[in-house]
């Protein structure tokens, strides 16, 4: 009985480095990992998994999701500003 083993990437050195450039590319960043997808497909023609890609990110270039929340629309801007010049 087989409990698994090591499977060979589909992601080439070169793709590797490519996406390297591109995850530490600040003017041109990843704007997610579905992002992350579409440009491997349309840069090297190579259909990759999205969470395959995704824990790939994660795991050789430590990347995380950062989005912003959205601020609700009531909220007054001025309290929040004397609150923080006390």
């Amino acid at each position: 009985m087989h409990s698994g083993g090591k499977r060979r990437g589909v992601i080439s050195t070169e793709i590797h480095r490519s996406l390297e450039k591109k995850v530490n590319d600040s003017r041109d960043p990843f704007l997610g990992y579905w992002d992350a997808v579409l440009w491997v497909k349309k840069e090297h023609d190579l259909d990759v998994k999205y969470n395959a890609l995704r824990i790939y990110l994660i795991r050789h270039f430590k990347t995380k999701l950062k989005a912003p929340r959205k601020s609700h629309y009531k909220k007054d801007g001025q309290a929040i500003e004397a609150h923080l010049d006390v």
